[in-house]
């Protein structure tokens, strides 16, 4: 940025982007990824105390709670669907509270509702996942559709987000169920789960670098790449060379750079603890 090329990052020198990293995401779009873990850290927190202050330990107050947390999810999105979520300091609470649910949800899965659906057809829940998703997006079109909710933008419904999440979320949960008792023990399927926050963090740079070498190669007059855009990509790194071999090597190339990052990481703790001990 300071010798002209490009301006991805916001200044880390002031207070509004302290504030920000803290509570929406990086300073850099390099590891924007991170803003999900950044959500997650402020939910939890909001979460346990609203747990302790209204005392839900049981049943029927847990349900009474997830109703509540689905009720006020609604309006969240029906406030972003007016333009709400454009302040940062009220994105923060509308992306904060909507996740609420979610998280609700997983405890009460993981308290009440998992061991019966452990019990339900792989392939009957996912066929009816499909199918209902199948059925809104015929009547609904592309109204099911919502950008990342990173940014709380781009929703046409204040309840389709909802119902299209969770049964995302149910899919999912099958299938990853089905697949661990197959290859749930494989070393490299650890490897990977055990270090998915570095790996997200990193993968985006990595997933770059053939932009990178394409927009090398147009700063040197090469007429190769005179389509590639580089005053959106000089503003925004998400705005890369629409090319898709260059595309699929950066998918690759994000994969296996930020693998490679992890386990250098952990070699050199492995030779830290090692010199620390000796």
């Amino acid at each position: 940025m300071n010798v002209g090329i490009a301006n991805w990052y916001n200044s880390p020198f002031s207070l509004k982007t302290i504030i920000y990293t803290l509570t929406i995401a990086s300073i850099s779009p390099f590891t924007d990824p991170s803003w999900f873990v950044v959500m997650l850290f402020w939910v939890s927190i909001f979460y346990n105390f609203l747990r302790r202050l209204l005392r839900i330990n049981i049943k029927w107050k847990n349900e009474l709670f997830l109703i509540a947390n689905i009720v006020i999810g609604f309006w969240l999105i029906y406030l972003c669907m007016n333009g709400y979520e454009y302040d940062l300091f009220t994105l923060f609470f509308l992306r904060t509270f909507w996740y609420m649910q979610f998280y609700h949800a997983g405890v009460m899965f993981h308290s009440y509702w998992e061991k019966h659906v452990l019990k339900w057809s792989t392939l009957g829940a996912c066929l009816t996942c499909v199918l209902v998703n199948a059925i809104l997006l015929c009547v609904f079109g592309e109204n099911i559709r919502f950008n990342s909710t990173a940014w709380m933008a781009s929703f046409h419904s204040w309840w389709l987000p909802v119902v299209t999440s969770a049964t995302g979320i149910l899919f999912w949960y099958k299938v990853m169920s089905f697949l661990s008792k197959k290859i749930g023990q494989l070393k490299a399927i650890d490897f990977i789960a055990e270090n998915t926050f570095t790996i997200m963090c990193t993968h985006f740079f990595f997933a770059n670098i053939p932009n990178f070498y394409v927009y090398y190669q147009y700063m040197r007059g090469s007429s190769k790449y005179a389509d590639f855009p580089v005053d959106a990509f000089r503003q925004n790194i998400w705005n890369g060379y629409r090319h898709y071999p260059t595309m699929l090597l950066g998918f690759f190339f994000g994969i296996f750079g930020s693998l490679l990052v992890v386990w250098v990481m952990k070699k050199v703790s492995k030779l830290w603890e090692y010199n620390t001990c000796v």
